[in-house]
């Protein structure tokens, strides 16, 4: 088999590119591009993004969590750090009483805020 270069540049056939960048240099969004590009020629409709939400407890405490389906993680965690701070964990030690509970972490694909005025906000921002 033989192989004929591209005439107008770009990747030849059987070629790999592989990119090397650090943060915050639009890798995401390159993959957005890509990703339309992709679905786009394929001729079929992308995931559709949905939020699942639910109420669950850590340690007693009430948590309302935001499944985030088929979205950028990288994004939604660094908007939630700018916007609410560093998240905290349920692994550490703490007194586990109301004041000294996070007030939002990440575990197990949710992203969990302990007061609803928070999860109304990160839904504002992301629901579409």
């Amino acid at each position: 088999m033989e192989l004929t270069p591209v005439l107008n540049g770009g990747i030849k056939p059987f070629e790999m590119t592989i990119m090397y960048a650090v943060r915050n240099t639009g890798k995401s969004y390159l993959q957005k591009m890509l990703m339309s590009s992709m679905y786009g020629k394929l001729g079929i409709e992308p995931p559709k993004q949905e939020l699942e939400l639910e109420e669950n407890r850590v340690h007693g405490s009430r948590y309302y969590t935001v499944k985030p389906v088929h979205y950028n993680w990288h994004e939604l965690e660094q908007w939630c750090i700018e916007t609410f701070g560093e998240p905290g964990s349920v692994w550490i030690e703490h007194d586990f009483t109301w004041p000294e509970m996070p007030r939002w972490l990440m575990n197990n694909s949710k992203i969990w805020f302990r007061n609803e005025k928070d999860r109304s906000w990160f839904i504002m921002k992301w629901a579409r």
